[in-house]
């Protein structure tokens, strides 16, 4: 039984509109840095890296590609977490103060279609809905993201998410639920399908002390749900390599402002053995290079920094070499992996 006394209730009224888990995620990344950060397109990267990345920061989506930043997207929306199709168009979600959608864009970052159309009528706030961390499954046709549905009527302030998949042209009759979150948490986020029908994704919950922690589990086919990490490990910010075999994640189970990244071998249903790639960063949303040897992932350069690119070759070697810092002075935005293309 979830447990909503003490902390949890004072930390409801201050969280009230949102999940608490997301709201422990976004505090943990939070920066105290106060000088202007620099537009991406208005620098150059330390190192160049191969392929097409794709990041966002404070509202925009930015390409990196030949050594070079410029801006993806340029209309007045506000952009975060971009993913990839196969073809290489981006999925990626548009905010507004009320409500979130996910949108596919074309090459040139242009709006090629609205999947979700998440904003209310009137003015009853209620009927408005969040959609985040969307993925595209490897056939192209579908989407899986955090949407937070079915709403609570008589608690219209809980937003709790759910893993939910839809066609990538939104039709409507496509829209299937996939997963029932833990009460007052957040939810459930961060979705990766796999070939086998199952599904890995982030699930909230609150321990034993009341402290909302967060598991990565893994759902079957038939819709079992199994375990891979633990509440005391508290990991998310799931990615899996291109061969499906490595997988990266973010543990914070110290509760300290530090968050390690680690990599786990991956048989399709249980997790391996595990590596610490890096320990003594906030680490945040790693994403595997497109041949599966290395992980970009964001970090401050500085304690209380705001969060810069990294680079770090040979992941899955036993012995990587030293990390690389790939930007300085920018301001990416902590909860949106960076989504790479090989082309």
């Amino acid at each position: 039984m979830i447990r909503r006394g003490g902390p949890v209730v004072a930390l409801l009224a201050l969280m009230a509109g949102f999940g608490l888990g997301v709201y422990h995620l976004f505090g943990l990344f939070r920066t105290e840095t106060t000088k202007a950060a620099a537009a991406p397109s208005e620098t150059r990267p330390l190192i160049a890296l191969p392929g097409t990345l794709y990041l966002a920061q404070q509202g925009v989506i930015y390409r990196l590609r030949d050594g070079s930043f410029a801006r993806f997207t340029r209309d007045a929306r506000s952009w975060s977490q971009p993913a990839l199709s196969p073809d290489d168009h981006l999925v990626a979600v548009a905010r507004s103060s009320q409500s979130s959608d996910l949108y596919l864009l074309d090459g040139s970052g242009a709006v090629a279609g609205q999947i979700t159309h998440n904003a209310g009528s009137g003015r009853d706030i209620t009927t408005n809905h969040w959609a985040f961390y969307p993925h595209v499954g490897a056939d192209g046709m579908r989407v899986y993201f955090a949407y937070d549905a079915p709403k609570d009527r008589q608690q219209t302030y809980r937003v709790d998410f759910a893993i939910w998949s839809d066609a990538v042209t939104g039709a409507a009759a496509q829209l299937r639920q996939l997963s029932t979150p833990n009460d007052y948490t957040g939810g459930d986020v961060s979705p990766i399908p796999l070939a086998s029908g199952g599904l890995l994704y982030v699930r909230y919950g609150v321990d034993a002390q009341e402290h909302i922690v967060s598991r990565i589990v893994r759902r079957s086919p038939n819709g079992l749900l199994t375990p891979l990490t633990t509440e005391a490990e508290d990991c998310s910010a799931p990615a899996l390599s291109p061969d499906a075999t490595t997988l990266a994640m973010v543990c914070s189970g110290s509760r300290s402002q530090t968050a390690k990244l680690e990599v786990a071998t991956f048989d399709g249903v249980t997790l391996g053995q595990r590596r610490v790639l890096i320990g003594d960063q906030l680490c945040a949303v790693p994403a595997w290079s497109p041949d599966g040897r290395g992980l970009a992932y964001l970090a401050p350069a500085t304690t209380g920094g705001r969060f810069q690119l990294w680079w770090l070759a040979g992941a899955t070697t036993p012995a990587p070499p030293p990390r690389q810092q790939v930007t300085e002075n920018l301001d990416f935005d902590a909860t949106s992996a960076p989504a790479w293309s090989g082309s």
